[in-house]
């Protein structure tokens, strides 16, 4: 019987989830498809989610699929959250893993962060700086697999880097890109989560 190790369950995750360069979904409805469906809590979770897997996506992009075309509809299950689902509901297609290493920045409660009941091998020991007391994942930072840190915003809306370890230079590289990349979508917009990490919470507190 094949055995598949923790780096191929990475590897899976990154490419499955639409986050590996090379593999993002083609627009926000294949954004949706990948995941099944999207998640919200906050307002601001939904483009997000689809922003981390769709490369040059607007805001207009997701309003006009909701709106317009209606190819994303949304759905209230338990507890009021809001999901948004491809209208045609097609089944998750499962693909083959890829080595290419990712890194991708990750808003509160996605799907990819809090879609396992275990987590130790992709969140390691960061439950406690990520997650809040009721089990929410706060704001999470990526690297080729593995949950390494967090990101929050300024005052001034710049996102900013919340490293719990070491990536290396080319992980952090690939961080800091993808912080760039948000911080110029998000164009000075603040995107203030519900459940904010306690890792953001003691930056927060420092005025940092």
């Amino acid at each position: 019987m094949r055995t598949i190790g923790v780096a191929e369950r990475r590897a899976r995750l990154g490419r499955r989830h639409s986050l590996v360069p090379g593999h993002r979904a083609s627009d926000v409805v294949d954004a949706a498809r990948s995941m099944v469906c999207l998640h919200g809590t906050d307002p601001a979770t939904i483009y997000l989610s689809a922003w981390a897997r769709v490369d040059d996506m607007t805001v207009t992009d997701l309003d006009r699929a909701l709106y317009l075309d209606r190819s994303l509809v949304k759905h209230l299950a338990m507890r009021r959250t809001l999901f948004v689902f491809p209208r045609e509901s097609l089944a998750f297609a499962q693909s083959g893993a890829s080595d290419q290493p990712w890194a991708a920045l990750l808003p509160p409660l996605d799907p990819t962060t809090m879609g396992w009941s275990e987590r130790d091998w992709y969140l390691g020991p960061y439950k406690e700086q990520l997650f809040d007391t009721s089990g929410n994942a706060g704001p999470t930072a990526w690297w080729d697999g593995r949950i390494v840190g967090g990101w929050r915003q300024s005052d001034a809306g710049d996102v900013g880097l919340q490293m719990l370890e070491d990536v290396g230079a080319e992980g952090l590289r690939a961080l800091e890109h993808q912080a760039a990349r948000l911080t110029d979508w998000l164009a000075g917009t603040r995107a203030l989560p519900r459940f904010p990490s306690p890792l953001s919470k003691a930056v927060a507190g420092t005025g940092g």
